[in-house]
């Protein structure tokens, strides 16, 4: 979780991330994961209470952006999804830090630092009941630090699959995704694809 307002315990001061940067932090942590098989999520906080401003909702019971993206997840996503580690994805563009380099510190965000550049994340998951893949795919830097999202051309090998829908998860929007083309071995190419801060997950649907 993480405090939305200033707070001080003992000699202990807790830095706000604001409650847009804590939906996208969130949503990051939550879908990486589910990438690395964690059998269960501990959400520290549900109400903002005795422990701080670290909710999904506030005091009054209303609901924060965090509790809004979060349900869009679990709407997506259950157990019967499985990572699809043997469907490629590859990415093009601008050169990005390599995992390594990513790990150095040049943004504060509360109490953690975070890259300015990130890394592009890019996960994919199967539903074999429906016929379903989602791609997950987002920047890794703190919030707000690259604007407008970087750009990237995204190449999934899938043959079979199209029908492509882009799901925002922190506005709910869902439209159309056409492919740029599709090449000869199935691969659904996406030109210039915008990759924001936060996940955007693009479904795939069989025939």
């Amino acid at each position: 979780g993480f405090v939305n307002d200033p707070v001080v315990k003992g000699n202990t001061f807790f830095h706000p991330v604001n409650e847009e940067a804590t939906a996208k932090y969130l949503a990051r942590f939550y879908l990486l994961n589910f990438a690395l098989g964690m059998d269960c999520i501990l959400q520290h906080t549900f109400q903002d209470g005795g422990d701080g401003p670290m909710g999904l909702i506030r005091a009054d019971f209303s609901p924060k952006l965090a509790y809004q993206v979060l349900g869009r997840i679990f709407g997506l996503f259950d157990s019967s999804w499985k990572l699809a580690t043997d469907i490629p994805v590859v990415l093009e563009g601008n050169a990005q830090l390599s995992t390594r380099e990513a790990l150095w510190m040049d943004g504060d965000v509360g109490l953690m630092k975070l890259p300015v550049q990130g890394g592009v994340h890019a996960y994919v998951w199967r539903q074999p009941e429906r016929h379903e893949l989602a791609l997950a795919l987002w920047n890794a830097c703190w919030p707000e630090a690259l604007s407008p999202p970087i750009a990237r051309t995204v190449k999934i090998k899938a043959p079979g699959y199209g029908h492509a829908i882009a799901i925002d998860l922190l506005t709910g929007d869902h439209p159309d995704l056409p492919a740029t083309r599709v090449e000869g071995d199935g691969t659904l190419v996406f030109e210039n694809l915008p990759v924001p801060d936060y996940p955007v997950v693009i479904k795939l649907f069989a025939g």
